[in-house]
């Protein structure tokens, strides 16, 4: 049986293209988990912006100053959001009581929060209280480019830390460092 040049030609386009993608997908997944720290030298607060929790209410971070907060922001199409979603869950359970406050922002379009209580109802993320970007305020005067992205802010309200990128924040290296930058 002979095969027509044409033929031989998309067969070898698919190959290529197969042998791209797996690459590209393992070259990824050796990425995946490494968090991008920077120390925000030129950002000493985020710039205003509001965001929504479930009833509706309209909520700054003015409204968490004295407290120590985690900021992340993340998307319910976003697998490495919700990959990282378990252990800011673990992160809020493990240091409420020292006053961390977790504000997981959610960047999902939609008419209401209605698709992100149930996503996070589904994946029993019970710790962290939803919050929303409706307005889409938060994405355009913070300038997050990619997700997910977290700041670690401090109880006077500047930025310490940005993270980009997943990470495991309940142990090791990040809990540790979370631990330092809440401590009174």
């Amino acid at each position: 049986m002979r095969v027509k040049p044409q033929m031989a030609l998309w067969v070898v386009a698919l190959a290529a293209l197969l042998s791209y993608g797996i690459v590209s997908l393992i070259l990824s997944h050796r990425d995946a988990g490494r968090v991008n720290i920077s120390e925000n030298q030129d950002l000493k607060s985020l710039p205003a912006a509001a965001f929504y929790d479930a009833s509706g209410k309209k909520v700054t971070l003015d409204d968490f100053k004295g407290q120590p907060v985690l900021v992340n922001l993340w998307a319910t199409w976003c697998p490495p959001c919700v990959g990282e979603l378990p252990s800011l869950e673990r992160l809020q359970g493990k240091l409420r009581k020292q006053g961390l406050v977790v504000v997981a922002i959610s960047m999902d379009r939609g008419e209401d929060m209605t698709a992100i209580t149930k996503f996070l109802d589904k994946n029993r993320i019970e710790h962290l209280t939803p919050y929303w970007d409706k307005d889409r305020e938060v994405l355009e005067n913070w300038h997050a480019e990619n997700l997910p992205v977290s700041y670690l802010i401090g109880r006077d309200g500047t930025v310490r830390k940005k993270f980009e990128g997943p990470a495991v924040w309940d142990r090791g290296e990040m809990l540790k460092m979370v631990q330092g930058m809440i401590a009174p």
